[in-house]
């Protein structure tokens, strides 16, 4: 049953690439609609990375600044997740980073939040288990428990690598992003009925 939905998901996949992408190009020396579009989107796509690579630097500069310092502390991290999530919120109001960067670093900035909320009574801790924990689990691949008595319990240094690594897959993303739409034709063009190889 498992390879017939599998089958069935990839027939569904390859039946929504569109047929564009999967005809022969023009004739040497020439450039298509498709190619001057795709030259296009590489240009936006290299300034949506530059945009999003000036928040992740801000962020990781906030936290160096903080460690080095040591000033601060909890007031002054939340008074820079506000300003962040400010800038991210206008970037992406002006089309400067795409929404896949947008969604990663709001979540990126809600998880930190939730990180360093103060709930001495525990009224936030099961938003903050299923939130911050759901966060470790997509991004680590273990599934975590923050307060509660049952599974694999994490302190903040396992949320902190989560996060770490969540800011370099959203740096890899961002250095991809100019390629993408080129790495994509490629794709598609594996599955064209005139492919030789």
């Amino acid at each position: 049953m498992k390879k017939s939905l599998t089958a069935i998901a990839l027939v569904a996949f390859f039946a929504a690439v569109p047929a564009a992408a999967l005809e022969d190009g023009p004739a040497a020396g020439q450039a298509s609609a498709e190619q001057t579009a795709l030259k296009s989107g590489q240009v936006q796509a290299s300034a949506a990375a530059k945009a999003g690579s000036v928040l992740l630097d801000k962020l990781t500069g906030t936290f160096k600044h903080l460690a080095e310092t040591g000033a601060g502390g909890r007031e002054a991290l939340q008074k820079s997740m506000q300003a962040l999530i400010t800038e991210a919120r206008a970037a992406r109001a002006q089309n400067q980073v795409d929404a896949v960067f947008f969604f990663k670093f709001n979540r990126l900035m809600t998880v930190i939040q939730l990180a360093i909320v103060e709930d001495p009574q525990g009224i936030l801790a099961p938003l903050i288990d299923r939130e911050v924990g759901a966060f470790v689990e997509e991004v680590t691949g273990e599934s975590v428990v923050l307060s509660g008595a049952e599974g694999k319990r994490v302190g903040i240094g396992t949320i902190a690598g989560a996060l770490a690594d969540e800011i370099l897959n959203l740096k890899v993303y961002l250095e991809t992003l100019p390629r993408r739409e080129a790495m994509r034709q490629d794709f598609y063009k594996q599955f064209s009925p005139g492919r030789k190889e």
